[in-house]
């Protein structure tokens, strides 16, 4: 195959791409009209709490999966081979603890916004608002790259303009999100869940009948180098380590477990046993996911290997992050329609995460308006509000988008560092107050600046002056078409820059930057650190810097301000009680009492029964 050849989407393509993005405009259509009559708050961000099991599992799933994963997911193993899927092994132990912990913890208080949790544990609006605007950041910076995945996507297919792809996606998203709240979400999700399953699928069994086999695939990427599962060592400027996947993995998703869109899905559900089982629903389709996007990035490689031509290095296209697409743009010219297909599953998965976080991000802002104003609006009102809401974070979400490209890296990479800069804070405060009943207002405060400011250094520093990662030796590029020169020049210029030392630019392969110092140079060693261990350090210098704060201010919290037991971890609630930190509520203390009194009444009955039977037996003697 020459690759210099215009290949680009057919009519079919189209078709079924629009039939695809048309689905979430009808369901949301759909729901306005029938639940018209019902235009309240509880209704539109929590579908009333009738959702069903399976829907509210699969919106969980895709919601933090995302286009970021379809796209970033094969290019990180085409680059850097396979040890980055062993983070959903992490992802998948963080959904235990979700399901376990944070489920029990949330689910009977009854709250909107998972941050008036922290308003009830610190009793501060101050600090309620700082982590409130902290997490937003988080999570608008997170869509922004989500949105940006298939506006690469489709670049890289038919050479369509980033800012046309970002408005047009962002449009649609904002209409049925605004239109049809989270229920227009979930039904959306559970479908677009399916698509992006079927679509990989597609993938790995185009591109294996290809290279001669799945079988065959794999003995390719493993003579190329790709196959790497050993990295053992606990040095966190080595990328992706076992250690560092599964740990970071474990505490990256521990952001998205203290999360509005998590909230909102698990408070949605009947009852929390319903809740917890959909958490743990997560764990198959993570798992499943991970092997599938280990598979297609096997394939992909396979394929650009056994065609004879690196996309890379042959600059048809400028990022890792459009190997995905470009190989289904090339790989399945004789399907009509599935190179179409593929790109709404990239579509579908962008949307997702769009719908949900705009309707989280949605609750966020008008619940912490309308408490902090004073203002009371009917339910009527507190709902048109809302939807406004939405289409303004929506807006602003496009225009962020456009600037995210200009971010190094695999969409992989940023949003990990976005967790580690923005997420992990907001966990360690979390942690810090469901585990620790005399950490204080002052210990969550400070700990949680001082934690956004050392990782805000560390990601900036890590884009700017941090080492760029050295990848793997590419495919080879034979049969690239008639610049085969050029390439070659290009050939040589990439190895001897791997032989000295230098790297390849993260963002564009025809970039040669000067490395003037070795990867792991001690002058910067916290800059050099992956960012699979960012949300880690985040989390527990929060937790450490709240805890010492607390301890040294607890003479400024009023004594008998303990928490109440409900605002702990179910798991640490008797500790803290035997040891006086928590305040039992009244329902607990008569129930306690209840208990005592039930014991003390059965103990009477034994004594009695067993000074009844010493008495029979003395008048038988």
């Amino acid at each position: 195959m020459d690759f210099n050849e215009d290949v680009t989407l057919i009519s079919w393509d189209y078709m079924v791409l629009a039939l695809i993005l048309l689905v979430p405009v009808l369901v949301s259509i759909w729901y306005a009209i029938k639940d018209k009559n019902k235009n309240t708050r509880v209704e539109y961000l929590l579908g009333g709490r009738k959702m069903n099991l399976i829907p509210v599992a699969m919106s969980l799933f895709v919601t933090f999966q995302s286009a970021v994963s379809l796209i970033g997911c094969p290019g990180e193993i085409y680059t850097f081979g396979t040890s980055y899927l062993l983070i959903y092994i992490g992802i998948s132990l963080s959904y235990m603890i979700n399901a376990w912990a944070v489920v029990p913890l949330l689910y009977p208080l009854e709250v909107t916004s998972i941050y008036q949790y922290l308003d009830m544990r610190f009793h501060s609006k101050t600090l309620t608002g700082l982590i409130t605007g902290i997490a937003a950041t988080r999570l608008i910076c997170y869509m922004a790259i989500a949105l940006l995945a298939p506006a690469l996507a489709l670049q890289a297919s038919v050479d369509v303009p980033l800012w046309i792809s970002i408005v047009v996606v962002g449009g649609i998203c904002t209409l049925y999100t605004s239109v049809g709240g989270i229920k227009s979400v979930i039904w959306t999700d559970a479908f677009q869940t399916v698509i992006v399953f079927f679509g990989i699928f597609a993938c790995i069994a185009k591109g294996s009948s290809i290279v001669g086999g799945f079988s065959k695939a794999w003995s390719i990427a493993e003579e190329g180098g790709r196959v790497i599962f050993d990295k053992f060592t606990p040095d966190p400027r080595v990328r992706m380590t076992l250690w560092g996947t599964l740990i970071g993995g474990i505490f990256m998703w521990l952001t998205m477990a203290f999360d509005q869109s998590s909230l909102q899905r698990i408070r949605s559900m009947k009852s929390m046993r319903q809740a917890r089982i959909s958490t743990l629903l997560n764990i198959p389709f993570t798992l499943m996911y991970g092997a599938l996007l280990l598979n297609i990035g096997i394939v992909i490689f396979a394929y650009f290997s056994y065609i004879g031509c690196d996309p890379l290095k042959s600059r048809a296209i400028g990022s890792k992050n459009q190997v995905a697409p470009y190989f289904v743009l090339h790989s399945m010219t004789d399907l009509p329609g599935m190179a179409g297909f593929y790109l709404a599953a990239i579509f579908c998965g962008s949307v997702s995460t769009l719908s949900s976080g705009i309707n989280s991000l949605a609750a966020i802002l008008v619940e912490g308006m309308l408490s902090s104003s004073g203002y009371k609006p009917t339910e009527r009102k507190a709902t048109l509000i809302t939807k406004l809401a939405v289409a303004v974070v929506g807006s602003v979400i496009v225009g962020l988008a456009y600037c995210a490209q200009f971010m190094r890296g695999p969409v992989t990479q940023m949003v990990g560092s976005i967790n580690g800069s923005f997420g992990s804070p907001v966990v360690g405060v979390f942690l810090l107050a469901a585990l620790v009943p005399w950490a204080n207002k002052f210990g969550a405060g400070i700990g949680v600046l001082l934690s956004v400011g050392l990782m805000l250094t560390l990601t900036l520093g890590g884009q700017t002056l941090g080492a760029l990662p050295r990848p793997l030796p590419p495919a080879p590029i034979n049969n690239c078409g008639p610049n085969k020169t050029i390439d070659a020049i290009v050939n040589l210029i990439y190895n001897v820059s791997l032989l000295n030392g230098s790297m390849l630019d993260e963002s564009n392969t025809t970039q040669i930057s000067v490395a003037t110092a070795s990867p792991y140079d001690p002058k910067f060693f916290l800059f050099d650190i992956s960012y699979e261990w960012y949300s880690v350090f985040g989390t527990l210098f929060c937790m450490a810097i709240g805890l010492l704060v607390s301890f040294l201010s607890s003479h400024l919290v009023p004594k008998g301000n303990q928490p109440k037991p409900e605002l702990m971890f179910h798991f640490c609630r008797r500790f803290w009680i035997r040891r006086g930190y928590i305040l039992l509520s009244t329902e607990e203390l008569e129930e306690s009492a209840k208990v005592l009194e039930k014991a003390h009444f059965e103990n009477e009955v034994e004594i009695e029964a067993d000074c009844s039977h010493k008495d029979t037996q003395t008048e038988s003697l």
